[in-house]
Formats: C-alpha cells, sequence, structure tokens
C-alpha cells in the first residue's frame, strides 16, 4: 500500500470506513486527515472535462482508434476548441484509448540457405569483339502498396 496515491488511499478509505473506524484506517494507510477530506470533496465535484472527454471519445472512434492525440488536438482546433495536448494525452490515458497500429515489416533479405557463390566467368572484362556475345543482369525488389515489384535490368555486352 506504501505506491499508493492518496487519491488511490482515499478510494479504499471510502470502501472500508463501514467496517473500520476512519482514525484506524487513515493511520493504517499513511494518510493525513486533512488529505483525505480534501480528496473526498475533489470527487464529489462534477467532471469540468465532461465535454472535452465525450469529444475525444467520439473523434477517437470515429477514426477507428487510429487518431493519436495529435490528430485528435488537430481535429479540434479545427472546431474551435482550444485545449493543450497534454490535457488531450492525459484524458486519453484516463479512458484507456490508445492507438493500434501495425509494425509494418521492414526489409529484411532471403532468410533461407545461403546458395555457393557464382563463378565469376566474366572477372570485369566487358569488351567482346562481337556484338551480343555477354548477357549481365542484376535483380532488385521493390515494396509497393500494392505489393512487391521486381525489376531485372538486362546489359549486353
Amino acid at each position: 500500500m506504501a505506491n499508493l496515491n492518496n487519491r488511490e488511499k482515499t478510494v479504499v478509505v471510502s470502501a472500508l470506513k463501514e467496517k473500520y473506524t476512519l482514525s484506524l484506517l487513515l493511520y493504517e494507510l499513511d494518510l493525513p486527515r486533512r488529505s483525505y477530506f480534501y480528496h473526498i470533496s475533489v470527487m464529489k465535484q462534477p467532471d469540468k472535462y465532461s465535454t472535452l472527454r465525450f469529444l475525444i471519445k467520439n473523434t477517437f472512434h470515429e477514426s477507428n482508434g487510429c487518431y493519436g492525440y495529435r490528430r485528435i488536438w488537430k481535429k479540434l482546433q479545427h472546431q474551435g476548441i482550444v485545449v493543450s495536448e497534454k490535457l488531450i494525452r492525459k484524458i486519453m490515458k484516463e479512458e484507456s484509448l490508445v492507438v493500434c497500429f501495425v509494425n509494418k515489416r521492414k526489409y529484411q533479405s532471403y532468410q533461407g540457405e545461403i546458395s555457393p557463390e557464382v563463378e565469376n566467368i566474366i572477372s570485369r572484362d566487358f569488351h567482346t569483339d562481337a556484338p551480343n556475345t555477354k548477357w549481365v543482369t542484376d535483380i532488385t525488389e521493390f515494396a509497393l502498396p500494392a505489393g512487391k515489384v521486381y525489376l531485372s535490368p538486362i546489359r549486353l555486352f
């Protein structure tokens, strides 16, 4: 119980005060009496961010959980609502609004068995007496949103 903050201790005391005396609970939780009554009065007050909380949750669910606090902040700015990014981040944390994103796979070369190195027949001698006697090629892979594309240029010597 030592790692609880005073607000959490107040909730515990409020739950147990019918079974135990208030002074005993405050003593055991090491919660000052003044702090307890302060937190009780704060918890009785209405939430001053209830409309903002509703707007943030609504915007988050409209985006199918894709908008983080920066985009929500921008969207609220366009609606004429001026609040700080930190407040939006705090409300999102309280409401457990977490952006779920899929990690894009990073490029990895072929993971299978490595084939033996091909013999270098040309030995960087690209000079020929007749055309179309030496062919050199390479394969390159491009990852596009539509899928993978391969480019294999051929150079004739």
